[in-house]
């Protein structure tokens, strides 16, 4: 409600026609529900829905796409433990598989596979990938974190003769990662970061933290993606901007802080729809290494085909975008536990 009366707010400073009374009664045509964006909250196009999720941390990743079908991070159903095995079996292209246990609540299995580099420096490696299962019963649905292991863990070379018990330590190590794991139903105001509208990566502390990035669009071009990424180092950080400097020659842009940070919106004509215009946010105060001021962009597309009674009244892409994206905030507690 409160998004639709600033909607009404512009058109009243625009001279709409009629009076705010008639067109606080009137239906728009368009309506607006809060989402979870990590350690984020944003209000959004009703009509849109979340299509794929990817967060990372240095350890494990979470990797989710289809609300409906639950045929990758997400799985549901009452064959949802095969599904997740069948998941697992054709991820990599393993050579074989083996459980590890001693995990409380949690599943976990390796694939392994060998590599011989015949043609190059002929090292011969064993190359190991954990997958977590954490099964929620009470809902009937079931969550797949895999292990990342970085440059350190996950590769062996052959002549390590205990190379299965270090990768088996290692997910041990990092369980707390699916341990943490819960079913919160948005809206909450708990610690950590929010995955899904139902699940949350419950964390009190943020450390090691990578990317997060969501999709939610509608299926009639109205489209929103989000992207948090901790920059790893100054030079990653000046390549971001450096894009931002390319948009800023060739669009128009107004400075805009939103959510405590500063940053830079820029808009263009939408590619694939007549009516709709393009939009980009991006921060300019990124730090390095930092889990409370990581890089973020907010881009997507509104189309006004979809809004035929607010182009009556005047109104325009610019007007829905500008005033959806003023509601981009820190969620309650989201970013506690960062630095």
């Amino acid at each position: 409600m409160r998004i639709i009366l600033a909607l009404l707010f512009v058109c009243f400073l625009q001279g709409c026609a009629g009076s705010m009374d008639e067109q606080i009664d009137e239906d728009l045509g368009l309506d607006f529900t809060n989402v979870c964006l990590g350690r984020y909250q944003m209000d959004l196009i009703d009509t849109m829905e979340m299509a794929n999720v990817m967060y990372g941390n240095g350890d494990i990743s979470f990797y989710w796409k289809d609300l409906h079908e639950g045929k990758e991070g997400l799985f549901l159903g009452d064959d949802r433990y095969q599904r997740w095995l069948d998941y697992v079996h054709r991820e990599k292209g393993n050579d074989s598989y083996y459980q590890v246990k001693s995990v409380p609540d949690t599943q976990i299995i390796v694939g392994e596979s060998f590599f011989y580099d015949e043609f190059g420096s002929g090292s011969k490696d064993n190359f190991l990938n954990g997958y977590f299962y954490m099964d929620f019963p009470e809902i009937g649905k079931s969550v797949n974190l895999s292990a990342i292991g970085g440059d350190y863990h996950g590769v062996y070379p052959a002549a390590d003769k205990v190379y299965k018990r270090k990768y088996e330590d290692y997910l041990r190590d990092i369980s707390v990662h699916p341990k943490s794991m819960r079913y919160l139903p948005w809206p909450h105001n708990q610690l950590g970061v929010c995955l899904t509208p139902e699940f949350t990566l419950n964390v009190a502390k943020a450390g090691g933290e990578t990317h997060y990035r969501t999709v939610y669009w509608n299926g009639k071009n109205d489209r929103f993606q989000m992207l948090s990424k901790v920059m790893r180092n100054k030079e990653e950080l000046n390549e971001n901007y450096g894009m931002a400097q390319k948009l800023l020659g060739l669009f128009a842009s107004k400075s805009l802080d939103l959510a405590g940070r500063s940053g830079r919106l820029f808009l263009s004509d939408a590619r694939y729809a007549k009516d709709g215009l393009e939009f980009r946010w991006v921060t300019t105060d990124a730090k390095v290494g930092s889990t409370a001021r990581p890089y973020i962009e907010l881009e997507g597309t509104v189309d006004m085909a979809n809004y035929p009674k607010l182009k009556q009244v005047g109104m325009d892409a610019r007007d829905i975008i500008v005033i959806m994206l003023k509601t981009f905030r820190v969620r309650e507690n989201g970013l506690v536990g960062t630095s």
